[in-house]
């Protein structure tokens, strides 16, 4: 999209819907190890909020690019991309997690169903974050940063990861 005036290209705008794992605001399914009933920031904005705040972004016809690290944070951001998808199709959407951090399996299945890019830290790359081990429950632990286990399930998907 061209700003007539200035002739400035916008592709994206980023939203911030959750915080930092490493700093235990990351709204997660599991408590932060060693801080009871620490279960991270729930963010700001309601579902229907975030649903209608993507669905405006998608319908300017730019990418949404989603900060957001906890899986309850990341299941909000994916449902609203599916509702986004099943509202107003559009094919190539390239929208994006920013970080995607602590994911479950069935979290990456709907990922990939969605067709949505995973952003990973670039110091993750390859890595299963073992610095944020002591701060997830072990339940959780193998989901943080799957990098690998990321790629595994979008190998298919030529577009969703590019390291």
């Amino acid at each position: 999209m061209a700003d007539d005036e200035n002739g400035v290209r916008y592709g994206a705008i980023k939203v911030f819907h959750g915080a930092s794992v490493s700093a235990y605001t990351g709204w997660v399914t599991e408590p932060y190890i060693g801080i009871e009933n620490k279960f991270g920031l729930r963010p700001a904005r309601s579902q229907e909020d975030l649903n209608e705040l993507l669905l405006k972004i998608h319908r300017a016809g730019l990418q949404a690019w989603v900060h957001c690290n906890g899986d309850r944070e990341l299941d909000m951001v994916v449902t609203a991309f599916e509702y986004v998808l099943n509202t107003a199709s559009r094919a190539d959407h390239r929208h994006r997690l920013e970080h995607c951090s602590v994911v479950t399996p069935e979290l990456l299945r709907r990922i990939k169903a969605a067709g949505l890019v995973v952003v990973p830290h670039s110091y993750m790359c390859g890595s299963t974050a073992t610095f944020l081990t002591p701060t997830i429950r072990s339940a959780g632990t193998p989901f943080i940063h799957r990098n690998r286990c990321s790629i595994s399930a979008f190998r298919a998907q030529r577009t969703a990861i590019r390291l």
